[in-house]
């Protein structure tokens, strides 16, 4: 029980928010190039934003989490799938 309100605190505080951010960023860099190549090599109107929300482990409604110009990523999901992160981000850019 102490472990994990340790780890709610941590989760909730500034500095978890701070290392959840910064481990995304390195991860997502080369996803990130992927994407905008094609992207550009698409015809889609770069004129909107992709949102990504970063949530710490899986959850079973991950695969209905995918909406036009957003999606919901877990961390197992940057470090096991992202050799195929990018394909699945630009579906979230694919539609309407």
């Amino acid at each position: 029980y102490q472990s994990r309100q340790s780890f709610l605190a941590w989760w909730d505080s500034l500095a978890g928010k701070m290392a959840v951010g910064s481990f995304a960023h390195r991860q997502m860099d080369g996803i990130y190039e992927k994407l905008a190549y094609l992207l550009e090599n698409s015809g889609i109107p770069s004129n909107n934003r992709l949102v990504i929300s970063f949530v710490y482990d899986q959850f079973p409604l991950a695969g209905t989490s995918t909406l036009p110009w957003y999606t919901v990523l877990s961390i197992e999901d940057v470090l096991l799938r992202k050799d195929e992160l990018h394909v699945r981000l630009f579906s979230c850019c694919d539609q309407p």
